[in-house]
């Protein structure tokens, strides 16, 4: 038990003594938010770009769309039937 206290106190004053890895730990940490926050908002301006394109086609070509989404729903129905 005593050799593993021994060892542990000898690791973290070897962490201690590299401020630098801890400091680089930190800013990768820090940057991590900002790239989600950033892919996120990609995603979300792609969602929404997508949205818009479907509503102009819909508007476009209604009848086309209502005969798209009766036959998904004919095929949705038989496959749940089995």
């Amino acid at each position: 038990m005593a050799a593993l206290r021994a060892e542990r106190a000898q690791r973290v004053e070897e962490n201690e003594a590299t401020p630098s890895a801890s400091s680089e730990e930190a800013a990768a940490a820090g940057a991590l938010p900002a790239e989600i926050a950033e892919t996120l908002e990609q995603i979300t301006d792609a969602i929404k770009n997508y949205t818009e394109d479907a509503e102009t086609e819909i508007a476009d070509h209604p009848v086309a769309f209502l005969a798209g989404s009766f036959m998904l729903g004919m095929v949705v129905g038989l496959l749940l039937r089995r």
